[in-house]
């Protein structure tokens, strides 16, 4: 076929290779499907029709613009310094990928689908997607270039394992997980970030919509937003221990509860909205809080568990909005940063400790009730200013350190008998200018 341009090839046996050598404005008009049965090396120029099917890969080494959709099933379509693609047309992988040795933008749809065995990227290139991409099956991304993303990316149909990461993926976009669609990384340690700008919506029935296939050090780290939405399944978990969850944006739970697992690091925001609950630490540990976390939107927020560190000693942990609701019934809360709770808050504190040489501040309007069984408070300062309903259980200031200080505005209410036989260690309760009330 000559088509005004050199000799593409020989069409239609096992073993055809078809080179479009379409440099400058050379055009292949394709009436109908045209199906290449091995690959197909693009060199430019533009391709129009209905579709133009390769069954196993091939090259683009300069700009071509599909007029057409190319649907690769088969093989790695290789990626060279120089390609690029325009047009309409979009790009089909099935049990196919992308081998991009350069850095390639690429504006058209583009869709993953295939197997676990098959790699949809690879390559030391950079492949940039700005425009949709739909991420089917359990198809996965490796190398050592990155996937970026700027358009709005679909995860759907998890199948036996998730869309695997074994590469660095950036996104600045909106990523959708659906149905029953996850993300799992695997192998060597890989990143995922959610940049500012960026979204990520979990809206589908996977329990671990962002979890660990295999391998350790990975990290999911987000700048923007995630969303856990309505209609999605009720309890969900994220992170793992090969996953850490470094939370500098925000995650907003609109619906059930949704645990933080892994051992990162939040300086950003927690917002769950009334009825919804995150497990932070208790089911899962979110490792530390620093200056800038937050925690608000009326829900509830399991603290303890398996361990939450303090670190920022300026603001620290706070926790603000009315309802907001911190609970510590076992674990210890840890570290040397603070922890402030604002008007309209509760603490509810059953069981565990409180730990490290911060600060606790239970503001005015806020309201704390210690009730259930031994609760520690081992060298931290307990500033209060709110309300405290004393209903029960042993109070252990273990150390010399540990010091409560109720301070003006601040409130006990002690509404168990024997309160102070109650309240044991070496530690310090000072009344300054508080009210205790034993009704």
């Amino acid at each position: 076929v000559s088509a005004g341009m050199p000799t593409i090839g020989t069409l239609g046996t096992s073993s055809s290779v078809v080179n479009l050598g379409m440099t400058g404005s050379g055009v292949l008009d394709v009436t109908g499907t045209m199906s290449v049965t091995n690959q197909v090396n693009l060199a430019g120029g533009t391709v129009n029709g209905t579709a133009l099917n390769v069954a196993n890969g091939g090259s683009v080494s300069a700009p071509v613009t599909l007029n057409a959709p190319l649907n690769v099933n088969g093989g790695l379509l290789r990626l060279d310094p120089g390609a690029g693609f325009a047009g309409s047309g979009a790009i089909n992988l099935t049990n196919a990928g992308f081998d991009v040795v350069g850095n390639v933008t690429i504006p058209n749809a583009v869709a993953f689908a295939g197997n676990v065995a098959t790699a949809s990227v690879t390559g030391p290139g950079d492949l940039a997607l700005t425009g949709p991409l739909s991420w089917a099956d359990s198809t996965n991304i490796t190398g050592s270039g990155r996937l970026i993303t700027n358009g709005t990316t679909t995860i759907l149909n998890g199948g036996s394992d998730g869309a695997g990461i074994n590469r660095t993926w950036r996104n600045n976009g909106t990523v959708d997980l659906t149905g029953t669609g996850y993300v799992d990384f695997f192998a060597t340690a890989s990143t995922w970030t959610n940049e500012a700008g960026g979204i990520v919506n979990l809206r589908g029935s996977a329990t671990n919509p962002i979890t660990t296939f295999s391998g350790s050090g990975h990290h999911f780290v987000n700048l923007g937003t995630v969303n856990k939405a309505v209609g999605s399944r009720a309890a969900q978990t994220i992170g793992d221990a090969g996953l850490a969850i470094d939370n500098n944006g925000s995650i907003n739970l609109n619906a059930g509860t949704l645990t933080v697992g892994g051992n990162g690091s939040s300086n950003g925001r927690f917002n769950a909205t009334p009825g919804t609950t995150v497990n932070l630490g208790a089911g899962g540990s979110n490792g530390s809080f620093g200056d800038g976390a937050i925690l608000e939107g009326g829900g509830s927020f399991n603290l303890g568990g398996s361990g939450t560190t303090l670190t920022g000693t300026g603001a620290g942990l706070l926790v603000q909005g009315p309802g907001t609701t911190v609970n510590l019934t076992s674990g210890t809360v840890d570290g040397g940063g603070n922890l402030s709770f604002a008007t309209g808050t509760t603490f509810n504190w059953s069981g565990g400790t409180l730990a490290g040489s911060g600060t606790l501040a239970t503001g005015l309007g806020s309201t704390t009730n210690m009730s259930g069984g031994l609760k520690v408070l081992t060298d931290r300062t307990w500033n209060n200013r709110g309300v405290i309903n004393w209903t029960g259980g042993n109070t252990s200031l273990s150390t010399a350190a540990s010091t409560i200080n109720n301070l003006s505005g601040g409130v006990w209410n002690i509404l168990t008998a024997s309160p102070f036989d109650d309240m044991s260690g070496a530690g310090t309760f000072n009344n300054q200018a508080g009210a205790i009330i034993n009704a």
